[in-house]
C-alpha cells in the first residue's frame, strides 16, 4: 500500500469522525460543544487563529511542481 493511499485513508477518517462528532455534539443538550462553536470561542479570544488557518489553506491549495519538473 503506497503512502499516498494511507494518506489519503487517514485524511477522509479523521474526516468522518469530525462530522460525526459535530453532529453528535450538536444533539446534546449543551450548546456550545461543535467544533465551529468552540473554534469561534477560540477566535475571538486569538485573532491570529483564523490568519493562520487562512496561509495553512492557502499553502495546501498552492499550485506544486511535480517532482523532476526542473
Amino acid at each position: 500500500m503506497s503512502t499516498r493511499l494511507v494518506t489519503i485513508l487517514i485524511l477522509v477518517a479523521v474526516t468522518l469522525g469530525l462530522i460525526g462528532w459535530d453532529v453528535y455534539a450538536a444533539i446534546q443538550p449543551v450548546s456550545g460543544s461543535t467544533i465551529s462553536e468552540v473554534f469561534l470561542g477560540f477566535a475571538r479570544q486569538h485573532p491570529v487563529l483564523p490568519f493562520a488557518f487562512g496561509v495553512l489553506g492557502g499553502h495546501l491549495c498552492w499550485p506544486q511542481t511535480v517532482k523532476g519538473d526542473g
